[in-house]
Parts: C-alpha cells; sequence; structure tokens
C-alpha cells in the first residue's frame, strides 16, 4: 500500500484495531463512520511489542508526538471524530456514507495517476514512506533492540 501506484482509500464502518489499524493508516486517505467503531493500535493491550517499522510508519500518519504517544504507548481508542484531529483518519461521515464518500474519494484522486501510469505518484508516495518501508524490510531490528547497549 505504502509504495502502491494508485491512490488508495480504506473504507472504515467499524472498529479497526490493531493489523487492522494499520491496514487502514497504510493507505492514502482513510474515511471512516462516526456512528459506531473506534480505530487504535491496542498491542500495549496484548503485550505485544511494535516493530521499529510500524512505529516510523505510524509516525508519518499521526499528527504530533503527543498523538504517537497516545495511539502506541497508550492504545487510546479514537473515534472517528479524534481521529480525523490526531491525524489517522481523514474524513469522518456517518456510516452510511463510507463506502459513497470513499468511492467519490478515490474518483477524484484517480486524477492523479493519468500520466504515466501512475509512475509519478507511485515514487512520490514511495519516498513520502520511505523510512517506514525501509524500516520494515530490515528485519534485523526487533523492538528495543538497540537498548541492549545501555
Amino acid at each position: 500500500m505504502m509504495t502502491f501506484r494508485l491512490p488508495t482509500i480504506a473504507a472504515v464502518n467499524g472498529h479497526a484495531f490493531a493489523g487492522g489499524c494499520m491496514l487502514a493508516s497504510m493507505h492514502d486517505y482513510v474515511v471512516m463512520g462516526t456512528d459506531k467503531g473506534f480505530i487504535c493500535m491496542n498491542e500495549i493491550d496484548i503485550d505485544f511489542p511494535l516493530d521499529f517499522g510500524t512505529f516510523e510508519f505510524m509516525r508519518t500518519r499521526l499528527n504530533s508526538p503527543k498523538n504517537v504517544h497516545l495511539c502506541l504507548v497508550e492504545g487510546k481508542r479514537f473515534t472517528a471524530s479524534e481521529a480525523v484531529r490526531a491525524g489517522l483518519v481523514d474524513i469522518a461521515v456517518p456510516n452510511s456514507q463510507v463506502f459513497k464518500v470513499a468511492r467519490e474519494l478515490g474518483n477524484l484522486k484517480s486524477k492523479l495517476t493519468i500520466k504515466n501510469a501512475g509512475r509519478t505518484y507511485g515514487l512520490m508516495k514511495a519516498e513520502k514512506n520511505r523510512r517506514a518501508v525501509e524500516a520494515m524490510l530490515d528485519l534485523r531490528m526487533k523492538p528495543g533492540e538497540y537498548l541492549a547497549k545501555l
């Protein structure tokens, strides 16, 4: 998703926890319903430390260090409106409108890829996510491994 040549839109009409949050966040745009559901990275609650790549990516999505802390360290469950303010979600609409708005957004944003079959769009997106992609590809980086020398 982070290097795909076309704009991608996640339509979230319920809960998006852990991997669901990560998958939604990897899209270029996230549309989430306001009527029900939360989005969160709850790995803290299930004793599953996140790797460096996940942290690097989520830092690119969340809009402040405070929201990185709330999301990744505390496992805060964000409503759609809270998630917009935190940077996890781009558009919050009533659940009945999620798929319609996502489809309209896809039609609008697909125009960005008309030239070069999306090559330029894909390269720009890959550069935006470069540190996260490189970190995810580096399988040697285990959670907290750098602390071993402290």
